[in-house]
Parts: structure tokens; C-alpha cells; sequence
């Protein structure tokens, strides 16, 4: 097998694993619910693994913070990504949720807060705030790593 095709199987599997976690999430009973990092890694790792551009993850959380949808909101380019706090508001209504977690990728597999990270996660969490929606976290993931950080667990939440 060559590289490539062995890289597209890689690809397909870490897809279907992906689209079985989200299912899990959703459709059972006793869905997860996503209030700590681990539990958001979880799902969030598999899907963004294959994102080879920075995309940025809006995860829509009733008030028991179980998953309603996770939604690719945003995708960008290697560098950088532009997100748009009134789509996400926009879209937290339509699903009626209590509160989002944030999630985005780092294609460099550095995963330091930059100051665009940090104004980004205070604007969206300003605007939720307006209708009620209570930002839970933002993580940030390195690609091919297992490296993240947490907004929550650096105390900035």
C-alpha cells in the first residue's frame, strides 16, 4: 500500500470513528454531557484530525449540556480562520441552546492562546451572554498531537 492510499484509509477510518462518537453523543439516551475538557477531547480529536486548514467548532449543549449538535462552523486556511460571533448566536437560537463549547484546530500543532484566540473567545462570549447562552470552554488542538489547552482550565472561563 502506498503512502497516499494508506492515508486516505487512515482518513476514512478516523472519519467513520468520528461520525460514530457524534451518534453516541446524540442519539443515546444518556448522551454525553460535555462539561470538561476530557469529555469534549473525546470527540472533538478524531473529527479534527483530519483538518489539514485551521476550522473552527461551534458544540451546541442543551442545560444539561448535552451535545444538540456539533456544527464545523467556521473553516479557514493554514494560518488562520475568520469566525463570526452573530452566526454562532444566530445559530444557538434556531437550536435552542443553553450553552456552547468552542473548539479549533491548530494546523502548526502549537497550541499557545494568542491574542486573537483570547478576543475571538471574549467577543462570542459577550454576544451569547446577550441571549442568554453561557460559553462553557474553548480548546484549542494540536494537529497530530496530543497537545491542547483549555480555556477553562487556564482560568479564563
Amino acid at each position: 500500500m502506498n503512502r497516499r492510499s494508506k492515508e486516505e484509509a487512515e482518513d476514512e477510518i478516523l472519519a467513520k470513528a468520528g461520525r460514530i462518537l457524534e451518534q453516541r453523543a446524540v442519539y443515546n439516551s444518556d448522551a454525553i454531557s460535555l462539561t470538561s475538557p476530557p469529555e469534549v477531547l473525546g470527540l472533538i480529536r478524531t473529527k479534527m484530525a483530519l483538518h489539514r486548514n485551521e476550522v473552527f467548532v461551534v458544540m451546541y449543549l442543551d442545560n444539561k449540556h448535552s451535545l444538540i449538535e456539533y456544527k464545523e462552523q467556521f473553516l479557514g486556511t493554514i494560518g488562520g480562520c475568520s469566525v463570526y460571533s452573530r452566526v454562532i448566536v444566530q445559530d444557538a437560537l434556531k437550536l435552542n441552546a443553553a450553552a456552547i463549547v468552542l473548539a479549533h484546530n491548530h494546523p502548526s500543532g502549537l497550541v499557545e492562546l494568542s491574542e486573537a484566540d483570547k478576543s475571538i473567545t471574549r467577543t462570542i462570549t459577550e454576544a451569547t451572554a446577550l441571549v442568554d447562552v453561557r460559553v462553557l470552554d474553548h480548546i484549542i488542538v494540536g494537529s497530530n498531537s496530543n497537545a491542547y489547552t483549555s480555556f477553562a482550565e487556564q482560568g479564563l472561563m
